[in-house]
């Protein structure tokens, strides 16, 4: 019985697609899904800004050289900086820090511990920029 079924629903399963028959793709059909990437693929693409642009950059070295030139060429005394420098100093105490005597041994084997693992460091950090071209 189960047989039978499924030779029937070959059967039928046949009839249907060779009545549906195969669709070919128009001529053109390769070149416009290539124009479709193509420009897809121009529109996704971000141009980098910088946030300060070159022009500013060139404004504000110029701007900075021309307060210390200005400030270097005219001599003037800022007292103001120096009475308040002098204010707080008076204020602040003298603070002195507790001497402690911290007289200890580092063990060699630490030493050579820290010693062959720079090594080791410096010899993995090229190999690793090598590998993968940082």
């Amino acid at each position: 019985m189960k047989d039978r079924m499924d030779m029937r629903l070959e059967e039928m399963t046949e009839k249907i697609v060779k009545g549906a028959g195969l669709k070919e793709p128009t001529a053109d059909f390769a070149s416009r899904i290539m124009d479709a990437i193509e420009q897809q693929s121009q529109s996704a693409a971000t141009v980098y800004t910088p946030l300060i642009s070159k022009k500013m950059w060139w404004v504000i070295g110029i701007a900075v050289i021309a307060v210390i030139g200005f400030i270097v060429s005219s001599n003037v005394e800022f007292t103001f900086m120096q009475d308040m420098v002098t204010t707080i100093g008076g204020e602040v105490p003298q603070w002195e820090l507790p001497k402690y005597n911290l007289d200890f041994a580092v063990p060699s084997s630490l030493v050579y511990g820290f010693l062959i693992m720079a090594l080791l460091l410096a010899i993995e950090i090229p190999l690793l920029k090598r590998r993968y071209n940082w």
